[in-house]
């Protein structure tokens, strides 16, 4: 049986890293079956040193990486007169 699952991380340091590379690692060892199917991460390249690094392993571990910035977003929403809580469900619903 193979487990298969999503990721969602911020990537903001170096514990997202570790606990993604190590539940790979320990799924390995264990010879269990891990299909991640996508890892998605609510920052971009550029934003963050953390999170390009977290990117970085993401790639290197062969998974498909979708990104969405919620500080873009955010920032977008502001600028369009939107509440905190009006965004928050927008930016969920389009990260769904």
């Amino acid at each position: 049986m193979t487990v298969r699952l999503g990721w969602l991380s911020t990537g903001r340091d170096a514990a997202a890293r570790s606990l993604l590379a190590d539940i790979v690692a320990r799924a390995r060892a264990d010879e269990l079956p891990l299909d991640v199917s996508g890892v998605f991460c609510d920052r971009e390249r550029g934003e963050s040193e953390q999170s390009d690094q977290f990117l970085d392993l993401v790639d290197s571990l062969g998974f498909a990486a979708v990104t969405l910035s919620s500080a873009a977003s955010w920032q977008t929403a502001q600028a369009q007169g939107a509440s905190r809580q009006e965004w928050r469900v927008a930016f969920h619903d389009e990260v769904m």
